[in-house]
């Protein structure tokens, strides 16, 4: 698969880190605790699937409150 200029600058991005600011943005950390404890009103969480998850920023609020969780996300690679 041949990589575009766009594709570069992708990766650049994530090579930078918290590039979204998902992270450190207010509004995005009370939309992760909604969501955290959205997925957990019905008890424990075993297997989550994330799509799009490509900054982690869920993914790590998560993971430890499941036995298995699946991170998908589309990026070409070479």
């Amino acid at each position: 698969m041949r990589l575009d200029k766009n594709d570069h600058l992708l990766e650049r991005g994530l090579a930078v880190g918290d590039q979204w600011q998902l992270d450190s943005n207010p509004l995005e950390q009370e939309r992760y605790a909604q969501m955290f404890r959205m997925s957990r009103s019905n008890g424990e969480v075993t297997r989550a699937l994330e799509v799009a998850g490509a900054a982690f920023a869920f993914t790590e609020m998560l993971g430890p409150h499941c036995q298995r969780i699946t991170v998908q996300d589309v990026m070409p690679q070479d």
